[in-house]
């Protein structure tokens, strides 16, 4: 989808006056800057915001806190997340705190999954769940279709728009709207 198509099927005008500033983005010293990261666990006591990358890297212990975050917490299982899945969150997040004004946490209600996990969720097979490469949120501010355009814009891989989430993932560019895979 290109930023013409984008803006012609946004849902409120403001996410479309947003795109240059997050285009322009992609070519200064935004990728370059510390990247802030602000996660809250649904349904428990757990939240990070912190800088996991600076100075060009990865900020190890601030990585291990959001991979935390995003583990399997029914089976009490963490795994090395994809830095790349960060970066997309983080991307979002930004533009959602340009369009309000305020920064917010995304809300993560899965990341990584077991095998057995996402068989019991009634996940595909081939999950990037299972990989560590996907996780389904929900914003303070956005529904779902909003948040599902913000992260399609950035073309980093699949996501799925389901009634009360988003799922965005790194995985190959592809796009749902529940179990209905549109493309």
């Amino acid at each position: 989808m290109n930023r013409r198509q984008f803006i012609q099927t946004s849902i409120a005008a403001p996410l479309a006056m947003a795109i240059p500033q997050i285009a322009g983005a992609r070519t200064d010293d935004y990728w370059q800057r510390d990247r802030v990261l602000w996660l809250r666990r649904q349904g428990r006591d757990e939240e990070f915001r912190v800088v996991y990358w600076s100075n060009g890297q990865v900020d190890y212990d601030n990585y291990i806190r959001m991979c935390y975050i995003l583990r399997d917490a029914t089976e009490s299982q963490t795994v090395a997340m994809d830095v790349n899945l960060l970066n997309l969150l983080y991307g979002m997040q930004y533009w959602q705190e340009l369009l309000t004004g305020r920064p917010s946490p995304w809300i993560v209600t899965s990341g990584f999954r077991t095998v057995e996990h996402n068989r019991r969720e009634g996940g595909v097979e081939n999950s990037e769940h299972l990989h560590g490469r996907a996780g389904d949120l929900k914003s303070l501010q956005f529904t779902p279709g909003q948040v599902a355009q913000m992260a399609r814009f950035f073309g980093m891989g699949g996501v799925g728009v389901y009634d009360t989430f988003t799922h965005v993932d790194t995985g190959r560019l592809a796009f749902w709207n529940g179990k209905k895979r549109l493309r």
